[in-house]
């Protein structure tokens, strides 16, 4: 799509609520209809502040929260139980730019009604926080437990009680699974938490057979000034153990976001390493895919410790001009310690990086070097790292389709200059899904394939 005013950027927004082994029949219609009219109401909410000029970041959060408080997913409300019957949440934040912090994350939640704004205030925070003399969250990106929680209070979020989370379904998935993995074992959790199943529910009990989400939730949202957020939530794996954290707070697993700056190709040879601020350096994160060009890091790239993608790059030539930029964002749904293997969204988001971004930043690479380095789009990285086939998938060996493991999904926004694509892939059976797509129309999707326009402007 092409930006309708100059200086200005269309919205766009895409969100997922969870992949998995979804299946027809395990998924009958009637919940189809129940999942997709969730997605849509949560998509409208996000587009339509994103249409009001809101950020992105406070789009794709308020999106988030949304899910959250939905008993149809795994986060907030609807979380899955760990193996000892309680319940721990996790979320994160990313924006491609605005933010000194660029990234923040929370895990073993247990008392945060929605944990998506927790790492919102996190983030925003940080413009104050990263003062020598701040208090809060101080230079941190990733809390967790208690402290995380005190933080919560503090910035005056909502707290809850344990029983807030419960659902029947939730708490019947976990003490069946529970009595498969322990038949010979007494199962402690099924019988300390048995008062909370006297609770009001208005769930049917779980059939056992009806596909219960096993994923994250997320959005990534792009707002008028070119700037893409990506939010993620979620209650983790059904009966993980206690303690454990997943893709959705690591950063680079589950989630990812950064903007650079597009060279023309006739500009790299004039390009110095005057561009790099004197004070820090930003491509640290970048070292591994030139590590086979010492020179250049010893010439052009003095890394220290305050990086974060490549946004922070200053004026490429002496010409007053406001150079294009490229910027994505990506959300991961799916087996979290598959993510975690593969840091998912950094490799997809690294393999999508343009050349003419990836040489700005090495000004002083010979034209041999330059010609051997190769870009794709967003969408074809996500094939790549997500799809059938993908990295993921290939991270769980012979044990695909077996355990789980390498199935998810991802999403994402890419942007370069004006031009944006709405892009996801997966390489399970389905992934609840909905997203305004680059030609402006409302779509909404559960199986592969599958995706339907509910709204043709």
């Amino acid at each position: 799509m092409k930006s309708s005013s100059a200086g200005h950027f269309e919205p766009r927004i895409i969100i997922h609520g969870g992949a998995g082994n979804i299946t027809r029949p395990n998924l009958p219609p009637n919940r189809q209809e129940s999942y997709k009219t969730s997605l849509l109401r949560i998509l409208k909410h996000g587009n339509d502040l994103l249409q009001n000029g809101v950020s992105a970041l406070e789009a794709a959060t308020s999106t988030v929260s949304l899910f959250e408080d939905d008993p149809l997913f795994n986060c907030g409300h609807g979380a899955v139980f760990n193996r000892a019957g309680g319940i721990e949440l996790e979320a994160s934040v990313m924006v491609s730019s605005g933010y000194k912090k660029s990234c923040a994350a929370v895990s073993l939640l247990r008392h945060v009604k929605n944990p998506i704004l927790l790492a919102r205030n996190i983030l925003e925070h940080g413009e104050q926080d990263l003062e020598e003399a701040s208090a809060g969250a101080q230079g941190h990106v990733h809390i967790s437990g208690p402290t995380a929680e005190d933080l919560a209070k503090a910035y005056g979020l909502e707290l809850k009680p344990q029983s807030y989370f419960w659902t029947r379904k939730r708490w019947e998935e976990h003490k069946r699974g529970l009595q498969s993995k322990l038949a010979n074992e007494k199962v402690p959790s099924c019988e300390e938490f048995r008062g909370l199943e006297g609770l009001d529910d208005q769930e049917p009990p779980w059939d056992g057979f009806e596909y219960l989400p096993q994923g994250t939730v997320g959005c990534v949202a792009a707002d008028v000034h070119g700037v893409i957020c990506t939010a993620t939530s979620t209650g983790g794996l059904t009966n993980k153990l206690p303690g454990r954290i997943g893709d959705t707070p690591t950063v680079g697993a589950g989630f990812w976001a950064e903007e650079g700056i597009l060279l023309n190709i006739d500009e790299f040879d004039s390009v110095d390493s005057a561009m790099f601020p004197a004070t820090e350096s930003v491509y640290g994160t970048l070292a591994p895919i030139v590590a086979f060009l010492p020179s250049v890091l010893t010439d052009c790239l003095p890394f220290s410790t305050t990086t974060k993608g490549y946004q922070h790059l200053t004026a490429l030539t002496e010409k007053p001009t406001v150079p294009a930029t490229h910027a994505l964002a990506l959300s991961g749904t799916g087996n979290g310690d598959s993510f975690l293997r593969v840091s998912a969204c950094r490799t997809a988001g690294a393999l999508a990086l343009p050349p003419q971004a990836l040489m700005s930043m090495l000004p002083k690479m010979s034209l041999s070097d330059k010609t051997a380095v190769s870009g794709i789009t967003l969408r074809a990285a996500l094939k790549a790292v997500a799809g059938p086939g993908g990295l993921l998938q290939q991270s769980a060996g012979d044990r695909w389709n077996r355990t789980g493991e390498g199935e998810g999904g991802i999403i994402g926004i890419e942007r370069r200059g004006k031009d944006t694509d709405v892009v996801f892939d997966m390489n399970s059976s389905g992934m609840f899904r909905a997203y305004i797509d680059s030609s402006g129309r409302t779509m909404v999707g559960i199986f592969r394939g599958d995706d339907e326009v509910v709204h043709n402007p």
